[in-house]
């Protein structure tokens, strides 16, 4: 079941290969709701129950072999193939689109011998020590062919169970495998198998849908693919068709774990345990911020959660001697610290600057500060909160500046002598100064703000003149405790440019920083760090230098279906195998193409692009790249560029229309608005120029 565009991989004997988003054996579904860390010993993890369509398919006793794999982004399907003389079968797999807790499964199995073949369906005992993480009731069988797991419990709640923490009733409930199967000659036997999980004490899908007969798996299969095709349409398409493969199963991977309806993503994404599910800074910075462009509710899922634990963030600051919002550097689910390293992880604080600045991208980009969807202004108490953590942090020097110290940067190698961390680190005052000066914008009536100005504006940012480099924080990089020879483990510096947007430096010191920082990364770092590089690279205005940035973020990814891994070599960070996918070095490439090749920034005069195609026809853009449906303040565009042009068309307006207001172009200090379906740019030579969309009332 395709809708077209699928990968596939002809496996050899040895060879199980795992898919992103769907494993090729789903071993077991992960729920929201996560297991007490004391009793583990290992953080917070999702809760797992095993998977009935966890099968082996035999023959007698021996049992069949996957011959092929293959993974259709286009439909998010993927689809094992076995094959044998007499025998073809297919087994595909898709969570639904719509229908959030429901997997389906499709099982096709043709007899192309002279004599009737039986077949069994035995579980697979490879996946059969799973935790015992759910209390499970007697099953009941609401029909012949469905099992129900009704009411059932976690059984080592993350939290004590309290009227502010209920443990959630959970409801589970599948199509029953037949034990046997006989198929006759030159017949086909298929069927539609449906796995649901809700939280809820009893199920709300009906048993039409849990056991569904073929023209309801032919209507399930139709709505899954409406839904999917809707969410994926906002995309990225060049003139290379790997480049275009590697895109289309990358943003597939993040709109999987990332919806307008889920909490943030962890790193690992949803169907793995990596990470303990927990959430850190890659949801915010890294993650979310890559579908704003494409997706902006979804961005705003991850913004609620953090405005929704804004009390909990209280907290933590208050546990720790500070004030305001200070959250925790992991988070679950329920709000609770599940970090697991707490000397070290309680002074990765710049995580308050990223989640303001992934608030400020969206405010830029939607004008939405109403983060619960209620009418109310979440996103300036998110803001305040966070404002009023750093105002209280820095700490005041001379001439009316401000410092930063005693933290851990991205650079986690940078830990300080006994782990005290280190003293104003460029990017953990430059997200700060941002945080500060936004809250200062959306709310310059609050009694803080003259305060948060004053901090923001007097933040001091670390330069060698001698040098022409910013160094990484004071002193570097002697008398750290991990990287006292001088080694960076991840970005740090350049993620002051790329994400974090400091256009005040002149292209030459941003060049210089990033030469100086490419020869000190350790080469097991994380792919992100050479995403940053390639949209900072451009913006310094060299082509050359940011192709080769662009192309080394590649090698974290693997073929065919482009699995990103934290370290290039997988074995090198054990979570990285099985049903995973780093979704963190999966959206610093998607934003490496939107904000380096498309030069999308979200600035205070609007949307700002910046379209360079990266080289000529044949390359790894094949002289074209096509940003197609990308949301801004309520509009849709197409934005094109090859050929030394860029070509704007308007496709859609805000429902309900704009209040007289239309959206323009401005470049040159001219402004032009834009005409539904008309495109603008054509003759103007506008590739790698900049120009602003913004609103005009």
């Amino acid at each position: 079941m395709s809708a077209g565009g699928a990968v596939s991989k002809i496996l050899n004997p040895a060879e199980r290969y795992e898919l992103s988003g769907l494993c090729k054996r789903l071993d077991s579904f992960m729920i929201e709701h996560e297991i007490d860390p004391v009793e583990h010993n290992q953080g917070t993890r999702k809760a797992r129950f095993s998977n009935p369509f966890a099968y082996n398919i035999l023959v007698g006793r021996a049992t069949l072999a996957d011959s092929e794999v293959s993974f259709d982004p286009d439909s998010n399907v993927a689809t094992i193939t076995s094959i044998t003389p007499t025998l073809r079968v297919s087994r595909s797999f898709y969570a639904h689109a719509e229908e959030l807790p429901l997997l389906v499964h499709d099982l096709s199995i043709s007899n192309t011998g002279a004599t009737p073949i039986t077949v069994s369906l035995s579980p697979d005992t490879s996946f059969s020590s799973l935790p015992e993480d759910l209390d499970l009731p007697a099953p009941t069988f609401p029909s012949p062919d469905v099992t129900c797991f009704v009411n059932a419990t976690v059984v080592y709640p993350e939290l004590p169970v309290s009227a502010t923490f209920p443990t959630p009733p959970i409801s589970i409930c599948h199509t029953t495998l037949p034990p046997t199967i006989t198929i006759n000659p030159n017949e086909t036997y298929e069927r539609t198998f449906a796995y649901a999980v809700e939280l809820a004490p009893s199920p709300t899908l009906p048993v039409s849908t849990l056991a569904p007969s073929a023209s309801t798996a032919a209507a399930l299969f139709s709505s899954h693919l409406s839904a999917w095709s809707a969410r994926i349409a906002p995309t990225i398409v060049t003139g290379n068709s790997t480049t275009n493969a590697i895109l289309a199963s990358t943003m597939a991977s993040l709109r999987s774990s990332l919806t307008p309806s889920s909490p943030p993503a962890s790193p690992g994404g949803v169907p793995t345990n990596g990470y303990f599910g927990n959430v850190f800074w890659d949801s915010d910075l890294w993650i979310a911020a890559s579908s704003l462009p494409f997706e902006p509710a979804a961005v705003k899922s991850s913004l609620e959660y953090r405005w929704r634990h804004m009390e909990s963030a209280r907290a933590h600051a208050a546990e720790h001697g500070f004030e305001g919002c200070f959250f925790p550097w992991q988070m679950s689910h329920s709000g609770a610290d599940t970090s697991l390293a707490p000397f070290a992880n309680v002074k990765e604080q710049h995580l308050g600057g990223d989640i303001a600045l992934l608030l400020r991208q969206y405010f830029r980009a939607t004008g939405d500060l109403d983060l619960a969807g209620d009418g109310g202004d979440g996103g300036r108490e998110l803001a305040s909160c966070i404002a009023e953590f750093w105002a209280a942090r820095a700490t005041e020097g001379e001439q009316g500046t401000y410092s930063i110290s005693g933290v851990v940067p991205p650079d986690e190698f940078a830990q300080g002598s006994f782990f005290r961390g280190v003293s104003d680190n460029p990017y953990t005052n430059w997200v700060a100064r941002q945080a500060l000066l936004l809250a200062a914008e959306l709310d310059p009536g609050a009694a803080g703000a003259g305060r948060w100005r004053e901090v923001g504006e007097g933040l001091v940012l670390l330069f060698d003149e001698g040098a022409g480099t910013h160094p990484e924080y004071e002193g570097f990089p002697g008398g750290q405790s991990r990287n006292s020879g001088g080694a960076v483990k991840q970005a740090d510096v350049a993620l002051m440019y790329f994400p974090g947007d400091n256009h005040e430096v002149p292209a030459d010191v941003v060049a210089s920083d990033l030469e100086y920082y490419e020869g000190l990364y350790f080469e097991g770092g994380p792919a992100m760090t050479y995403s940053a590089h390639a949209a900072g690279w451009l913006e310094a205005g060299s082509r050359t230098a940011a192709l080769r940035a662009f192309e080394t973020s590649l090698l974290n990814r693997h073929t065919p279906w482009s699995v990103w891994t934290e370290t290039r070599d997988p074995a090198d960070h054990p979570s990285d195998m099985g049903c995973y996918n780093f979704l963190t070095g999966a959206g610093g490439v998607v934003q490496s193409v939107t904000g380096g090749y498309g030069g999308v920034r979200y600035r205070e005069g609007g949307m700002r692009w910046r379209v360079r195609c990266g080289e000529e026809e044949g390359g790894v853009f094949g002289g074209r790249i096509e940003f197609r449906l990308v949301k801004y303040l309520g509009y849709a565009l197409n934005v094109v560029g090859g050929g030394g042009e860029v070509l704007v068309t308007l496709v859609g307006e805000p429902a309900g229309g704009d209040g007289g207001c239309r959206l323009a172009v401005e470049v040159d200090g001219q402004l032009e608005a834009l005409q539904a379906g008309e495109r603008w740019g054509e003759g103007r030579g506008m590739e790698d120029r900049e120009f602003y969309l913004k609103r005009v009332c």
